[in-house]
């Protein structure tokens, strides 16, 4: 049949190697509108690229053919009357499921709804903010409507591709105060920076009108109801959320105490300058804030006695360029006076706050968008009046063309009076420069005049020269003379000189060679002496050293465990010892210390520990699930992340004490020396199941040891999932190799498992009548005797194959592993 998808609603997804594509729908979860929309756009799809699609149900083709109906609806326009005619003429033997007809209707009269919001397309339900649906939401929508923000209110975020910025809004958490603030600041923003808003919600084009009306109450002033009024008759077939305008009159209650408190304050919007609110002001507000003048917009002036000026400001004429330079001069005029200004609106706090821009325009230099920001900063609720905003803008542009002119003026005065003083500088360079010629050529004429008289005086000095020159040359000879006669007369004498020391020296080598011996016999006595005293000392020392030696060994080894302690802790809060690091850190110490005693841990190679297997595992930080919904982990090292992560809601403490554990909603304690009995089985099994049924986690830890735990584990394993003592141990081995199980405890739990075993045959042997004229009964104690016993009429058996039963009348027999089925609970 050249089929290209197959839709199969069943219970368990059957192989179909033919088929490009299979979608799969369980029989029980068919008939909702999720599933509606998913067949409906499958056979779309396919059929867009040119293929063919095949539904069918398990059982019967009722329900496939009622579920094909879907897609009539959605992309043929067919009603669910029409297309069900259509069908029972095709296939007069299908029976189409009434049930699923039913939710097919509701879905078609809201599919009918979004079509008709789809063809209206875009409304601005308020200015600057639009509303759509989100069926129709693409990128050519908001393109085409100038839209530069999207607010989605949805499960999950859609890509938009042709918007700026996209806010997403959770939908099952869209109606919180939270979500009110961050949709009204959004549009606002966006408003501000000239940009246009677009909200639509997934569930309903409602509800995305009614989240719409928290821009309104928190930025335009009106009220929910007026709001709601107000879209209903921009948008008449949209049906606003009830649930979610309860909440938004709440917050806008809310929001109005904030706003009186707000308006009771007055605030300094710029220095010299405040704002108030027109219907606080009063006497004393004046001259609580030391005010000086007051700038009242209003249609008619109040008097006010405590203000030493007033200035008054006609509100339908106060957006002029006349009153915003009258505005700005009184408050720089009382700000140079050294005092201050207030501004004040009959119409709205926003207004007055508008016009006071013109001040911090024409005086403070400060631009109209950043004066704005500034006011909102400031006064977040004050909502300034965008007009006044495009008249201020347009005179600040003027104000600065003027400021411009009046600096090219100023500048082309300076020029000018520069030119003059380069003219001046010029004159009087050219006087200097002739004076400077006339000093030059005196200075020349009185150079050659020094020069003649130097040569004057050079010739003379050379004849002076010249005379003494010979005279110190006969003064020489005679030096000379008397020189070489003194020479003779020195060498005679050191002749003499020399032979006397050389009879010295021999005397002196004679006693030298004496004193020397005399030298070395003492230095090597003294040296022998040395040598012993050397010996002695480095002996000592020898000690000291190895003394030292050892301390810092044993330090090496306390730090090295303190580390090594520290470092398995890790920087997670401990679960037990009350949460205190330090105690779970000492507690580490401690058990590195006795199964890692000093002297077999090896310093120099850095070995954390030599702990292997069990010693090992005490020290994990695995939390491991050894049965379902029952795990285990080391009592020294968990923490409440670990808690947290493993989603745990019950902790079963085996202690000598109970510790507090903030993390975790039940702890249960069972006494460390009381720990392998009867009872403290049964306890553990009861908690972990009571646990378990409530859709929670249990987690077992044991002070002395993860062996332990896992060994009172297998209580619940032997009472609630009908495992062997034998086989839990084994199963536990497999899946936390390094634990080792507690022997005498399994021993005990053996023994008790024996007498469950017991008490569940005496139990399994009993008929129980649970409603009236129902009974059960253990399949392993079924029997003839059992059925003519009790007077059974009708047996209903669950199991793979049928067991022959002759004492009944009637049989009836449910496949065990289909009996889960909404078909078999109406049988």
């Amino acid at each position: 049949n050249g089929i290209d998808t197959v839709i199969e609603v069943s219970s368990e997804l059957q192989e179909l190697l033919a088929a490009d594509t299979v979608m799969h729908i369980r029989p029980d979860e068919a008939n909702t509108e999720d599933n509606f929309n998913k067949i409906a756009d499958k056979v779309a799809n396919t059929k867009k690229d040119g293929g063919q699609t095949l539904i069918s149900s398990e059982g019967s083709n009722g329900l496939a053919a009622t579920l094909a109906i879907a897609y009539a609806i959605k992309y043929e326009g067919i009603s669910v009357n029409d297309a069900a005619k259509h069908i029972s003429h095709q296939i007069p033997e299908a029976e189409l499921d009434q049930e699923t007809l039913i939710k097919l209707t509701a879905w078609e009269r809201k599919i009918e709804e979004e079509r008709i919001a789809n063809e209206e397309e875009v409304t601005e339900i308020f200015q600057g903010l639009h509303l759509a649906s989100f069926v129709s939401l693409s990128s050519e929508l908001i393109l085409k409507n100038g839209i530069d923000t999207v607010i989605e209110v949805s499960h999950e975020l859609h890509e938009l591709l042709a918007a700026d910025t996209v806010m997403h809004i959770k939908l099952d958490e869209a109606a919180t105060e939270d979500n009110f603030n961050k949709i009204a600041d959004k549009v606002a923003n966006t408003k501000k920076e000239g940009g246009k808003t677009l909200i639509c919600c997934k569930e309903s084009t409602g509800l995305a009108a009614t989240l719409a009306i928290a821009y309104a109450v928190k930025y335009e002033g009106i009220s929910v109801n007026d709001a709601a009024k107000s879209i209903s008759q921009q948008r008449p077939q949209v049906e606003l959320d009830h649930d979610t305008l309860i909440t938004l009159s709440n917050w806008e209650r809310k929001m109005e105490k904030e706003r009186i408190t707000e308006d009771e304050e007055v605030t300094e919007i710029f220095p010299g300058l405040h704002l108030t609110s027109f219907l606080t002001l009063s006497d004393d507000c004046i001259s609580k804030n030391g005010i000086d003048t007051v700038i009242e917009v209003s249609h008619e002036l109040d008097e006010l006695l405590a203000a030493d000026t007033m200035m008054h400001i006609k509100l339908d004429e106060a957006a002029t360029e006349d009153n915003f330079n009258k505005i700005a001069d009184k408050v720089a005029n009382t700000k140079k006076d050294g005092g201050k200004t207030l501004i004040c609106c009959e119409e709205s706090t926003g207004l007055a706050a508008t016009l006071a821009i013109a001040y911090a325009v024409k005086y403070e230099g400060i631009s109209v968008n950043d004066a704005a920001k500034s006011i909102s900063q400031q006064r977040p609720r004050a909502v300034l009046d965008q007009e006044t905003l495009i008249k201020l803008s347009a005179w600040g542009r003027k104000m600065e063309e003027e400021r411009i002119a009046e600096e090219e003026r100023k500048a082309e005065e300076e020029r000018q009076a520069e030119a003059e003083r380069k003219a001046e500088e010029e004159r009087k360079a050219e006087e200097e420069r002739k004076a400077e010629a006339d000093r030059l050529e005196i200075a020349k004429r009185v150079e050659e005049a020094e020069k003649r008289v130097a040569e004057a005086e050079r010739i003379y000095e050379l004849e002076r020269l010249e005379t003494a020159k010979r005279q110190a040359e006969a003064e020489r000879l005679a030096e000379l003379e008397r020189i070489a006669e003194e020479e003779r007369l020195i060498e005679a004498a050191r002749i003499a000189e020399i032979e006397r020391l050389k009879e010295e020296e021999r005397i002196a080598e004679e006693n030298r060679k004496a004193e020397l011996e005399k030298i070395e016999t003492a230095r090597r006595i003294a040296e022998a002496q040395k040598l012993k005293e050397e010996r002695k000392r480095a002996e000592a020392e020898r000690l000291a050293e190895l003394i030292r030696i050892e301390e810092a060994k044993r330090t090496a080894y306390e730090e090295a465990i303190a580390l090594q302690a520290s470092a398995i802790a890790g920087n997670e809060t401990a679960a037990f010892f009350g949460g205190r690091k330090n105690v779970q850190i000492q507690q580490i110490q401690k058990f590195l210390t006795i199964n890692n005693p000093y002297g077999q841990m090896e310093l120099e190679t850095q070995e954390d520990s030599k702990l292997k297997g069990v010693q090992q595992d005490q020290l994990s930080k695995e939390v491991t699930e050894i049965f379902p919904g029952l795990q285990i982990a080391s009592f020294l090292t968990l923490s409440e992340n670990s808690i947290s992560k493993n989603s745990i809601a019950t902790v079963i403490e085996v202690s000598h004490e109970l510790h507090e554990l903030p993390a975790v909603d039940t702890v249960m304690h069972i006494k460390l020396d009381g720990a392998a009995t009867e009872d403290s089985f049964n306890k553990i099994a009861d908690k972990v199941a009571n646990t378990k049924k409530d859709g929670g986690k249990t987690l077992l830890c044991c002070w002395e040891s993860t062996g332990l735990a896992a060994t009172l584990a297998i209580a619940y394993a032997v009472k609630y999932e009908g495992i062997s003592v034998n086989d839990a141990a084994k199963s536990i081995s497999q899946q936390r190799p390094q634990v080792e199980l507690d022997h005498d405890t399994l021993i005990t739990l053996s023994n008790w498992e024996r007498k469950i075993e017991k008490e569940r045959i005496t139990e399994d042997e009993e008929v129980t009548e649970i409603f009236p004229g129902l009974h059960l009964t253990s399949f392993l104690t079924l029997s003839d005797d059992c059925i003519s016993k009790n007077g059974i009429d009708t047996v209903i058996e669950v199991s793979h194959e049928l067991d022959e039963l002759l004492a009944v009348d009637t049989m009836m027999h449910i496949k065990l592993d289909e009996a889960a089925t909404e078909d078999n609970f109406n049988k």
